[in-house]
């Protein structure tokens, strides 16, 4: 806590250059006031500390405020320093500590808590140190530790019950660390897996001799294999620890305890993973997701945006990602057959997404690449990828259902030039147990869209996200949203074969 009184130190000066000049309301010597500082800038006031003063000093009690007008202090006064009764508030608003305070400092019995407001400390204090008995929490309000807590440095001496996660409790002495340990993974809270099963990495900085390393999931401990602890040359991470573990639905707030034979290792600050079964398939979902913009001639802002944010979408509701943007032919085609492969594999629901030009020659519906040099109709034959590819390579891998998703009828560069090429694509026939949804209408052109994604794209990855929407009422939504806001210019189509239901999110 010294550290947090030394910054209000620091705040008080930074208070008397910033804002030079001061105002009073009221009785600032002696009596109740309100001293305001004044900003050397632009001269706004700004509320400095309110309540009683004795000989210009602060006194009794009183409100010392943040440059905010947030509370930095709220309680009793003696001398211009804090003494008695008091508060002591995060920037947030939420409470800091709560107890006894003696010229300037923690004195007494007190609570200190985390900027969620969670307690993390209650008992005796000694000059800004917790000291004496008291009782130490986890972050979710149960015990941590029970008796005697004596300083040293960013750590404490102690002497009592330590309680693990799980309620075992051992008694003895130790050294409690609660700044040795950082999560380095996930980065990301939300998961959305096949299973329930996360891999976290932490590091442990200590060079003494681990007697167990121990880590609880929602209070229970779950299991570390040998090989899950290894030494590490990094800096301030002598041990790394890397070990899957399971998660339950909802909240899960992982907690890691080491011991040596003569510290308790907390991580101070729980990961927490949020894990909703209902994202969870019953199937494998695969989706490849192709978006080309960047075309010499008639490029196009925002396809390779709209295949990022549905690659990231889809995720999160368990499809296995292949992503390509601004791909030539070969690439396209090795992302094809991977596809294929993968769908023979593991079976389930397919998915291919593809944003970019497209068009149709002759009833043949392609997919242009970039990296093309088209100057004939030939060449544009020659050089695309035709869209038949795709529905072989989903037909061949014998899955339950394919969805073709097309974002493809932008404005057409080679329209006026090739007497063969028409506007937009053509209609395609979906074999059995596919879903066939285009942009718009056959034959007729998508907007690519003022924003950061085109238009059909936008509404489509809001509809994708509504529990218990099955398939076809995603794409009914999704075309009475862009009807409406494209006012009747653009009408998506679809075409089915599908029999069963799907789901993109669970109901």
């Amino acid at each position: 806590m010294k550290f947090y009184l030394f910054f209000l130190f620091c705040f008080f000066i930074f208070y008397s250059h910033t804002f030079a000049n001061k105002k009073c309301e009221g009785n600032c010597v002696n009596g109740w006031g309100i001293l305001y500082s004044v900003h050397g800038v632009d001269g706004s006031l700004i509320k400095y500390y309110e309540g009683n003063w004795k000989n210009g000093k602060k006194e009794k009690t009183g409100t010392f405020f943040y440059w905010n007008g947030q509370k930095a202090y709220e309680g009793d006064w003696k001398n211009d320093k804090v003494d008695g009764q008091g508060v002591f508030y995060h920037w947030n608003g939420n409470k800091k500590y709560q107890g006894r305070w003696k010229n300037g400092q923690e004195n007494g019995n007190g609570i200190a808590y985390d900027e969620d407001e969670n307690k993390i400390y209650e008992g005796e204090w000694i000059n800004g140190e917790r000291h004496g008995y008291g009782i130490t929490y986890y972050k979710n309000g149960t015990k941590m530790a029970v008796g005697r807590t004596v300083p040293s440095d960013f750590d404490y001496n102690f002497k009592g019950k330590f309680y693990y996660p799980n309620g075992e409790v051992i008694k003895g002495e130790w050294k409690i660390k609660t700044q040795s340990i950082s999560w380095e993974t996930p980065k990301r809270d939300k998961q959305t897996l096949k299973e329930a099963y996360q891999m976290v990495n932490a590091c442990l900085d200590t060079f003494k001799k681990l007697e167990s390393i121990k880590i609880y999931v929602n209070d229970s401990m779950q299991g570390l294999t040998p090989d899950s602890i290894k030494l590490s040359k990094e800096e301030n991470c002598n041990y790394r620890i890397e070990t899957n573990i399971k998660l339950s639905h909802g909240k899960n707030e992982v907690i890691l305890v080491a011991d040596t034979p003569s510290e308790k290792i907390i991580s101070l600050q729980p990961l927490y993973i949020d894990f909703n079964k209902k994202y969870v398939a019953s199937e494998f979902r695969t989706a490849l997701i192709i978006g080309n913009g960047g075309y010499k001639n008639s490029p196009l802002r925002n396809s390779v945006n709209d295949a990022n944010t549905m690659a990231e979408e889809l995720k999160d509701l368990d499809f296995e990602v292949i992503v390509h943007t601004n791909s030539n032919k070969k690439e396209m085609l090795y992302a094809i057959k991977n596809f294929e492969e993968k769908l023979k594999a593991k079976g389930g629901v397919g998915l291919f997404y593809y944003s970019g030009h497209g068009v149709q020659i002759n009833g043949l519906n392609y997919l242009i690449p970039t990296q093309t040099d088209i100057k004939t109709e030939i060449d544009l034959e020659l050089e695309s990828v035709e869209l038949s590819r795709v529905i072989a390579a989903m037909k061949q891998a014998t899955n339950r259902l394919n969805i073709l998703i097309l974002d493809a009828c932008r404005n057409n560069p080679y329209l006026t030039s090739y007497r063969s090429v028409r506007q937009g694509l053509s209609m395609i026939n979906p074999s059995s147990g596919m879903y066939i949804a285009y942009a718009t209408a056959p034959g007729a052109v998508a907007d690519d869209g003022k924003g950061e994604n085109g238009l059909f794209t936008s509404e489509l990855i809001k509809a994708i996200k509504i529990p218990g929407l099955a398939i076809e009422q995603v794409f009914k939504v999704v075309r009475k949203n862009v009807i409406e806001k494209s006012n009747y210019r653009q009408v998506p189509w679809d075409n089915s074969s599908i029999i069963g239901e799907f789901y993109f999110n669970k109901p």
